[in-house]
């Protein structure tokens, strides 16, 4: 058989024996283990411009690297093992450092990197990181002030009071003069903690710290006068300051004005004072802002829940699950959070509830999260929710006073009054001593007007806890319904030494001033309550009555008018405001009535 086969070109087709064929086939098969030459040039080219490519890019990137390396300064920290880092603090390290050693020569990039690991306790590695931003920009006070954080931290006290010198050398820092002036107060420099003090004052008229720290010098050198003047006038603007009124109680005890010193220890027993905040610190914010370690972001959550920053707290403890999904704790925190920031709408009741079940799930033993979540719920209305947790809780753990508790009271919110009468004298069955039941019973038994036992109940718990604002107020109300004005006076007037804006006090008071024919100390309660409830309607309707009793008609008009808006379809006020717009020239305030709420 004779096959063609094609050869060079311009060459006819020769013919060729199977044989000759054959042979030539196999002559022009390579060896075994022979490499396979590339005969065609453009392939070569291909291939030897490829591997040229390679090799470029690979210098390049060798040369870059060892060039960035080698402009990195000396002490630059070293990166911490990324596999060893939770999620977002690998991705917060990656990028501070990546940004630090891409500008290795900028102050800003060194100084966010020691912001980073600062914030998340790589202490060593921060210290490098403040020490090169300083030297790149030694008049930035923010990095001698950072390095100042951190010997606190650290508690390395003599590098810390340098180097909030440098500080301030640098910048007159608001947070810099108070640290030290406490610094200097707690190892008795007593002259320079003044001095600070003073200073700080001087820069930032309006510091309460301020005020306060000089205050707590004059306590030490026991110059009560001056302790008593400088706080004395602030106790209105700060009623619920806790050591303003110590400070207070102290002084007036020393100078032998005891009455005054009784009152501010009663006050010292109210459960919702506060601690003096400190001076406005924006560097530490910003390092807060950057902390990822679930312990630290629990303990802000927790301080922006006690100055009522709900919104703050929502965020730090999602920060707080996102970081450790597994911590039992910040889930709790985080739906507790949601409740208290969002509300009891659907969408934030579902995801509360699925951060409570994963807590449980995480740790079931632990009970006071379901208390704290049920009295969260309770606070925003949501008394059905609450008990249902509540319930859950008391399936397991049927002595918890505390959730017996808050289940009367979401039990009363519910208007199921007898479930939540048995539940509160169950609280106090198993704590005796439990004040806050004691009021809370109180006001169940006011409701159904017994008005003798909630007295006993309210007497009972002011025993137990003598600076109890609400139960002094509670107590008070109770007289009033029973006729006893001047008891409710005493006990209104308490309430109000307790707590000076308590709005509702304000009002009773004013009530049983006017029922007393004291119209023009009412009108002042009246004012009061509504300056600490703006939306009070029935305070605007009881200034109305006063007013009105005055002879101030078109006065009268106006806050009658303001009851409605707050509250329509406010019976009392509709019928007054009739009455006086149709015989303003009669006396009528005799045929309204004042309402205590």
């Amino acid at each position: 058989m004779v096959k063609r086969v094609a050869v060079a070109s311009g060459s006819k087709p020769q013919e060729m024996s199977g044989k000759k064929k054959r042979s030539k086939e196999r002559s022009s098969e390579p060896a075994r283990g022979q490499a396979v030459p590339v005969t065609d040039p453009r392939r070569r080219l291909i291939r030897s411009a490829l591997w040229l490519c390679i090799s470029v890019c690979l210098a390049a990137g060798l040369f870059l690297y060892i060039g960035s390396a080698r402009r990195l300064p000396p002490g630059f920290p070293d990166r911490p093992k990324l596999e060893q880092l939770t999620p977002l603090l690998r991705q917060l390290v990656q990028r501070a450092d990546s940004d630090a050693r891409t500008h290795p020569n900028s102050a800003e990039a060194l100084g966010g990197l020691a912001l980073a690991y600062h914030a998340n306790q790589f202490f060593p590695r921060a210290k490098q990181a403040y020490v090169l931003a300083a030297r790149l920009d030694p008049n930035d006070y923010r990095w001698s002030y950072g390095q100042a954080l951190l010997a606190e931290d650290r508690a390395e006290y003599q590098d810390f009071v340098e180097l909030l010198e440098r500080t301030l050398q640098l910048q007159n820092y608001l947070p810099a003069y108070q640290k030290l002036a406490e610094h200097y107060f707690k190892r008795d420099d007593l002259q320079k903690s003044t001095n600070l003090y003073s200073r700080l004052l001087e820069l930032e008229p309006s510091s309460l710290p301020a005020v306060v720290g000089l205050a707590r010098v004059s306590a030490k050198q026991g110059n009560w006068l001056s302790v008593i003047q400088r706080l004395e006038p602030l106790t209105k603007q700060y009623p619920r300051v806790r050591v303003i009124h110590q400070l207070l109680s102290d002084a007036y005890q020393a100078v032998g004005r005891s009455v005054q010193a009784s009152e501010n220890r009663r006050i010292l027993g109210q459960s919702n004072l506060v601690l003096l905040s400190a001076v406005k610190d924006p560097l530490r914010d910003q390092m807060d802002d950057l902390c990822y370690l679930p312990t630290p972001l629990l303990k802000l959550a927790y301080s922006a829940e006690s100055a009522g920053n709900y919104e703050r707290m929502l965020e730090l403890s999602r920060r707080a699950v996102g970081v450790d999904p597994g911590d039992a704790d910040a889930q709790h925190f985080l739906a507790r959070a949601i409740i208290l920031a969002h509300g009891i709408g659907s969408d934030a009741i579902s995801e509360a509830m699925s951060h409570r079940d994963e807590a449980l799930r995480l740790r079931a033993d632990y009970p006071d999260p379901l208390i704290m979540l049920g009295q969260a719920l309770i606070d925003r209305n949501g008394f059905k929710f609450a008990i249902i947790q509540l319930e859950m809780l008391l399936i397991s753990q049927p002595e918890q006073a505390e959730a017996h508790n808050a289940l009367g009271i979401a039990l009363t919110g519910e208007g199921r009054i007898a479930e939540a009468t048995a539940h509160l004298r169950e609280a106090i069955r198993l704590k005796p001593e439990y004040a806050e039941a004691h009021n809370n019973l109180g006001n169940l038994l006011f409701r159904q007007r017994n008005w003798k036992e909630a007295q006993a109940h309210y007497l009972r718990a002011l025993e137990l806890k003598p600076g109890y604002a609400e139960a002094n107020y509670n107590l008070g109300n109770a007289y009033a319904e029973e006729g006893k004005m001047e008891s409710a006076s005493v006990y209104f007037l308490s309430a109000l030494q307790l707590n000076p804006d308590h709005a509702q006090a304000h009002n009773g008071l004013g009530v049983v001033l006017l029922q007393q024919g004291k119209t023009q100390q009412a009108i002042a309660h009246f004012a009061d309550a509504v300056k600490f409830a703006p939306d009070f309607a029935q305070a605007q309707y009881n200034w109305g009555l006063a007013v009105a009793r005055k002879g101030k008609l078109e006065e009268a008009c106006l806050h009658f008018s303001e009851a409605l808006r707050i509250k329509p379809g406010y019976q009392q006020a509709e019928e007054s405001l009739r009455l006086v717009r149709t015989q303003q020239n009669k006396g009528i305030a005799g045929v309204m009535k004042s309402h205590r709420p």
